[in-house]
């Protein structure tokens, strides 16, 4: 069967007249598992996974559960910063949050939710709350809201609207697509409401842009259907770069502007961060980790200015919502800056275990048990 992007299993996985790995020993990674007629290549063992297909032998990626590190983190002795968490007393990290397939299958039905920074969060708490009746999947949800703290507010809804992610999102390309549909949809929308976009986001012809990104995420979508999957995916990640440029700068420019509305700075936050989240994912899919690492630095950097851009009072001034939409604006922007913040460490975690980060997403993906796994760090 073929994986999230085209990666596909045979009877013989020996056969075919490539049977080559394409090991980078600098970056140390296993870059492909197929070859170039799509023939899977002889890799690391493997066992069934849930679909029939292959994930990785159970115990290759040393996960553990959140109820490990629960009375820690209630305690204060650990403390969250995005996906990562840390000793509080040391500033050492000590694991990493990954979502898993559980999760996302919990949040499917809310993927409907509007945009919008006010309703979000409550339709999401609503939604989510209808699915997890079943007492022992409560119980992983409440632990995994705890050791996500203030993530049960603006930003869960943000984690459903965005694809934002906890470590690197497993949401389905067609998840993602569907949300940036919905971000289109509420520019334009908002457009007509205030009669046109601001001449700074004329500048760079944002409707095109986010057209461009909904562009690329389809050729995402399609990628399992083709033969050539890994060079379709690396020209889609590759655009997604450019994009997110384009929309950091469009958003630094419309904050420095003396009225803001804040429904269209929530949109392009949230584009922003779908963007960079559909990058990251296409990068460990593609095993370039050191690449992902080096890349999300610099995409911190990016939001770390355009936070310096937006100080909270200031934008109190400059939103018609006042100290309360400055207050969601902030929120929603750090705990992007605070995710994309988190894969750089994440991504050198596992060139130092050497997990291929294909698996390392198949594996999350597969998990049904768990809606969130954490990563150790090195002990």
């Amino acid at each position: 069967m073929a994986d999230e992007w085209g990666a596909t299993s045979c009877k013989n996985p020996h056969s075919g007249p490539d049977r080559r790995l394409a090991a980078d020993a600098d970056r140390g990674f296993i870059e492909r598992r197929i070859d170039p007629v799509g023939h899977a290549l002889p890799h690391r063992p493997y066992r069934k996974n849930s679909y029939g297909g292959r994930a990785m032998t159970i115990g290759a990626i040393p996960f553990g559960i959140p109820n490990e590190l629960a009375f820690d983190y209630a305690a204060g002795a650990i403390q969250r910063y995005g996906s990562i968490l840390k000793s509080a007393e040391t500033g050492r990290i000590v694991g990493h949050l990954q979502e898993t397939g559980m999760l996302q299958s919990l949040l499917s039905n809310a993927t409907a939710v509007p945009l919008g920074p006010v309703s979000a969060a409550a339709q999401v708490g609503g939604a989510v709350a209808n699915l997890v009746q079943n007492q022992q999947i409560k119980k992983k949800i409440d632990v995994m809201q705890e050791m996500m703290g203030s993530l049960q507010t603006v930003q869960i809804a943000s984690l459903v609207t965005s694809v934002a992610g906890i470590g690197v999102t497993v949401a389905s390309t067609a998840i993602m697509l569907n949300r940036m549909a919905a971000i289109r949809r509420d520019v334009q929308d908002i457009a007509t409401r205030i009669d046109g976009l601001p001449a700074k986001l004329r500048e760079i012809d944002l409707e095109k842009t986010i057209t461009d990104v909904e562009t690329q995420l389809d050729r995402l979508t399609e990628a399992p259907h083709r033969r050539d999957a890994v060079q379709v995916v690396t020209a889609a990640e590759s655009v997604l770069h450019e994009k997110f440029g384009h929309l950091t700068e469009g958003t630094r420019k419309l904050v420095i502007a003396a009225k803001v509305d804040e429904a269209l700075l929530h949109a392009l936050l949230t584009a922003i961060s779908l963007c960079g989240t559909a990058q990251t994912r296409a990068l460990f899919w593609l095993d370039h980790k050191t690449t992902a690492r080096d890349r999300a630095v610099r995409q911190t950097d990016h939001l770390r200015r355009l936070a310096f851009d937006m100080p909270r009072d200031e934008m109190a001034k400059r939103l018609s919502s006042g100290n309360e939409g400055a207050a969601r604006i902030a929120a929603l922007a750090s705990e992007t800056r605070l995710r994309m913040a988190s894969i750089p460490s994440l991504g050198q975690r596992l060139v130092e275990l050497g997990v291929n980060g294909r698996e390392y997403i198949e594996r999350a993906a597969d998990e049904k048990d768990q809606p969130v796994l954490i990563l150790p760090a090195a002990a």
